[in-house]
């Protein structure tokens, strides 16, 4: 029930953002996730299909905000998905945290791939320690928001999008949060955050039925 409930709202996000221009987070890591980037796409201008440079590219991107472009490179992850090699590199990961807990690059990874793995529990973790490290990125807080809804916490999921609000008025996160109070049967408060996503209130229309 869990793993449907994520897949839904994660390909109702797709849907809105075919009609949204890409939004950019507000990292105060921003110039690392740059030259992580510059890094890693030179990796795939080498080798298109490099598993490892495909999943850091969408980490950074997302870090960044730049969601519609994440999801471009995520998808590419999931075509070649292979547990065993995500396990591994997560192990990697979390072998280099322990030299450096705070490193906001690697705790982002980290998240992301107990994401992947759909270690939800962990993501969810791992998200909030990358909060610690960049509390003004509001995006972290939607990221973390699918966790909680993978896990069926949609009450946690409503104060950490409400939190995100709380940094940035986004069109982006108000239809997230609609979204969950949707599936929580709170039509009112979900129109409501619906009708502030500007444009974007008429692709939900049309994705909802309504």
């Amino acid at each position: 029930m869990a793993r449907k409930l994520l897949l839904t709202l994660l390909i109702f996000s797709l849907a809105i953002l075919i009609s949204n221009s890409p939004a950019y987070g507000i990292s105060i890591h921003q110039e690392k996730w740059n030259s992580f980037l510059t890094t890693n796409l030179q990796k795939l201008d080498e080798n298109p299909e490099d598993p490892l440079a495909l999943f850091r590219v969408s980490v950074g991107l997302a870090s960044l905000g730049e969601v519609d472009g994440s999801m471009e490179y995520f998808g590419k992850v999931s075509e070649n998905h292979d547990r065993d090699f995500m396990e591994s590199f997560l192990n990697e990961l979390l072998f280099k945290l322990e030299e450096d807990p705070k490193n906001p690059v690697l705790l982002n990874q980290v998240a992301f791939a107990y994401f992947t793995l759909q270690r939800h529990r962990e993501a969810e973790e791992y998200f909030q320690l990358a909060i610690q490290q960049d509390p003004e990125n509001y995006w972290l807080y939607n990221y973390k928001s699918f966790t909680l809804v993978a896990q069926l916490n949609n009450e946690e999921a409503i104060d950490a999008l409400e939190t995100s609000l709380s940094i940035k008025n986004d069109n982006y996160t108000h239809a997230i949060l609609g979204y969950v109070y949707w599936i929580n049967g709170n039509r009112i408060k979900a129109w409501w955050h619906f009708a502030r996503t500007g444009t974007l209130f008429f692709e939900i229309r049309r994705s909802l039925g309504n």
